[in-house]
């Protein structure tokens, strides 16, 4: 070993932290340049109480709005998640301050002037925490190099791809706290990691049982049957305490516990909102619910009329019937345009009934006496229901024509019956025809997404760059300079050891990290030496600003322009002289014409 230099031999690790002099003084450089006195709550050993005395943890102010978030590890937790905090220092190429926050289930850290997390550690997947034992080499080490840092090391197919980190604090009383909170709370997640993993096994296999189609069709038969029971019950109508009525009691109550085992299944699979959000669901819950309520309450006042709430149990047959589900659905989503027809229909009705009550009230009382009877007898009309004989009594006694009546009886017929009805009718068949496309369409795809998992192929083996789902978020920008702020972003949070530049190392960990782009990104070797032309764009080992910038801009723009060219073929297969397929085209051929992104001209040869 060189004369004057100082070592640490770390053990249970195999790497060997180098210290000197030049790197002291960055990282007391770094120390004094925190802001507002950040690093004066750790040497104090200050714990702050709440988030307005940690300086250093500014507000978002929108820096981190919609799309943007997603290309982050997200924002630091807030005060009341911490369990200990401090800024420490991590061992990069060098020491470097970090602001560290152990929370109930991760281990969170950022830059110290930063509210975005650079990098985390989920505790359920941290093997072990140890000390890095040190020595001195020679006389001018003194007691500012005791052993003061940590390790933590992780699994090697977890969220940090078996990375150890190294963290250092400043006295061993820090040390000595750091690792029994981090023991303490390691334990406690991995304890309730361990649970959540089996309850998360055993929603899997209900998920896949109430899937498959083995149970729809057992479900379908059970409907069935009760379909045919409820059938016969309602014909031959058998007497209180008899024998036939005691059988069909038996049928009831099986059918009850048997739909309330399916439906508790269904609710264990996909809790929760998954479940709720659907109304199938929510339909199969209330009449199931009906059902057990009025067993366990058979004496209640009301509960007669709860009970007829399990003859709907038939219509759960429209379930398990594809093709009546899709009908369905397809009322369901024509419904709301058909309210708004209606209401003009009514608002009509509504005008009518009140000039009748003016008109006629004292001709027919029976008819007209009140708005309800006049509203009534006007729904009445509006269905050719004895129109005549109600004309008839409001006319002359002598049988003369009276313009009145006449007109009122004419312009009420031309209005509703002949052109407002029909608009009704119209709006529902346009509708219904646009939702039974709409329901065909995700029948293909569920469908392809069947046969896919039948065959075992996932979604990601579908893509053809592993960037897609970055380049998803990232083709939502709404200007130059929102991409170019986003990529910058993106960049920060690649670049973990505040280098300059991020390597192929930073690059795969950190996609790897954002576990809200779907599906999760595993870049290779070969991707990164495809981004990179061969190596050319490197610089030091990795991509600086300028080069990640190209590459970035680059991939987007091939990304929009393969899902301009998916759209148009999509679009030319349903209908080729539609404006849609025209506009796709024109797109297509001006993303032509603009061509790819010119390499900044500190890239170019």
């Amino acid at each position: 070993m060189h004369s004057g230099g100082r070592a640490a031999a770390v053990v249970n690790t195999n790497f060997t932290i180098a210290k000197d002099a030049a790197s002291e003084v960055r990282l007391q450089q770094r120390r004094n340049s925190v802001s507002n006195g950040g690093y004066h709550y750790y040497q104090r050993g200050h714990r702050p109480s709440d988030d307005s005395e940690l300086p250093h943890l500014e507000p978002l102010n929108g820096v981190l709005e919609g799309a943007a978030l997603e290309l982050t590890l997200g924002s630091m937790p807030s005060m009341r998640e911490h369990v200990k905090n401090g800024i420490v220092d991590k061992l990069c190429e060098e020491w470097q301050p970090r602001f560290l926050v152990l929370t109930s289930h991760d281990l969170a850290m950022s830059l110290t002037n930063s509210p975005i997390v650079s990098d985390r550690i989920p505790l359920h997947e941290i093997t072990h925490v140890t000390r890095v034992q040190s020595h001195r080499d020679d006389v001018l080490a003194s007691d500012e190099f005791e052993d003061r840092a940590f390790n933590v090391h992780t699994a090697a197919n977890g969220y940090n791809c078996g990375r150890d980190y190294c963290f250092r604090v400043q006295t061993q009383e820090e040390l000595t706290s750091w690792i029994e909170a981090l023991s303490r709370t390691i334990k406690a997640a991995k304890k309730k990691a361990a649970s959540k993993n089996l309850i998360i096994a055993y929603k899997a296999r209900a998920l896949t049982l109430t899937s498959s189609m083995a149970w729809q069709r057992l479900c379908g038969l059970l409907v069935a049957a009760n379909v045919v029971v409820n059938v016969i019950q309602s014909q031959e109508l058998p007497d209180a305490g008899t024998t036939g009525m005691a059988i069909f009691d038996v049928l009831d109550i099986s059918f009850t516990v048997i739909f309330a085992v399916e439906l508790t299944l269904n609710m264990f699979a996909q809790w929760f909102w998954c479940f709720f959000s659907d109304g199938w669901n929510l339909f199969d819950f209330i009449v199931v619910f009906v059902s057990i309520f009025t067993l366990i309450f058979r004496n209640l006042p009301g509960v007669s009329f709860l009970r007829l709430m399990r003859t709907f149990r038939i219509l759960r047959l429209f379930r398990q019937l594809q093709s009546l589900r899709t009908l369905i659905n397809a009322l369901a989503s024509s419904f709301i345009p058909v309210i708004n027809a209606f209401i003009i229909v009514i608002l009509v009705l509504v005008v009518y009934a009140i000039l009748g009550v003016q008109l006629f009230q004292n001709r027919d009382k029976k008819h007209f006496g009140s708005f309800a009877r006049s509203y009534y007898s006007m729904f009445q009309i509006s269905t050719f229901d004895s129109w005549v004989d109600l004309a008839s009594t409001i006319s002359n006694s002598d049988q003369t024509i009276d313009p009145v009546v006449v007109l009122f009886m004419t312009t009420f017929i031309v209005i509703v019956v002949w052109v407002l009805l029909p608009v009704v009718v119209a709006v529902l068949l346009e509708n219904f025809t646009r939702a039974v496309h709409l329901e065909k369409s995700k029948i293909l795809v569920e469908q392809e997404q069947s046969q896919m998992k039948a065959m075992g192929v996932s979604r990601a083996d579908l893509i053809n760059n592993p960037l897609d789902p970055l380049l998803n978020t990232l083709s939502r920008f709404r200007s130059e300079d929102d991409l170019m702020r986003r990529i910058r972003l993106l960049f920060k949070v690649l670049d973990s050891d505040t280098s300059g530049t991020v390597d192929f190392q930073e690059l795969h960990e950190g996609l790897r990290k954002m576990v809200h782009l779907e599906p999760q990104i595993h870049l290779s070797n070969d991707d990164y030496t495809r981004l990179t032309r061969d190596g050319t764009l490197c610089n030091m080992g990795g991509m600086a600003i300028d080069a990640f910038d190209f590459v970035l801009r680059t991939e987007v723009e091939n990304y929009v322009t393969n899902r301009v060219a998916t759209a148009y073929d999509q679009a030319a297969r349903v209908d080729a002289d539609s404006d849609v397929s025209a506009l796709l085209a024109g797109m297509k051929l001006l993303l032509l014409r603009t061509g790819l992104p010119t390499p900044p001209p500190s890239l170019q040869p």
